[in-house]
């Protein structure tokens, strides 16, 4: 998966099997690739596991959401130990809302969910609070697109999806701060491969 992210290239290649996941990047002060990160994405059998109730949906999204968030707190508490650090830190109080449509909208982008549970993931998002839809609008490459877009009740941010129109394949996820600065990723293409391709950045 090609991918624009701020002012950087990045290829991601995922392992449907076992969730691995391969990162190459190019730009300025970045690594060109990344330790392989292990089981770190969903794999192929996890998203057809996936109910596509939408109570049941969004029960699944709330609980994958909150025990990501507690692994994420638990691992910067580690390092902060290691580091000799006491491990103070300070999380946003997310709402159920808000936990919801980020779970959701990383799940969207990701190739290998299919257009069931992608359908079920639309009907999650159209249920929650404060989402608004732009079915005319366009990305930051000029792409037609349907916007999806809610502000989290907890930072005031303002997280942004566009998905195609014609397939739903997500264009660009974004997020726009108070003070009007704007972190986006461009998705450029998506392709299959039986084996892990080399790092394109590497000269």
């Amino acid at each position: 998966m090609a991918e624009k992210q701020d002012n950087y290239a990045r290829t991601s290649v995922l392992d449907s099997v076992t969730g691995d996941v391969w990162t190459y990047q190019r730009g300025a002060g970045v690594p060109s690739e990344l330790p392989v990160a292990r089981h770190d994405s969903p794999t192929a059998a996890q998203f057809g596991a996936m109910p596509t109730d939408t109570a049941a949906l969004r029960t699944l999204l709330l609980k994958q959401a909150k025990e990501q968030q507690a692994q994420a707190i638990a691992e910067q508490r580690r390092d902060l130990a290691r580091a000799g650090k006491k491990a103070v830190i300070h999380q946003p109080r997310l709402t159920d809302e808000d936990f919801v449509f980020e779970q959701a909208t990383t799940l969207l982008w990701h190739p290998l969910a299919g257009p069931e549970l992608r359908s079920a993931l639309y009907k999650v998002l159209a249920a929650t609070p404060g989402v608004r839809v732009d079915s005319h609008a366009r990305d930051d490459l000029g792409r037609p697109a349907v916007e999806i877009s809610r502000t989290a009740t907890a930072t005031g941010i303002e997280d942004q999806t566009f998905e195609n129109p014609e397939t739903g394949a997500v264009l660009e996820t974004a997020f726009v701060y108070q003070d009007g600065t704007k972190g986006t990723d461009l998705y450029l293409s998506v392709t299959s491969r039986n084996t892990v391709p080399a790092n394109p950045y590497r000269h």
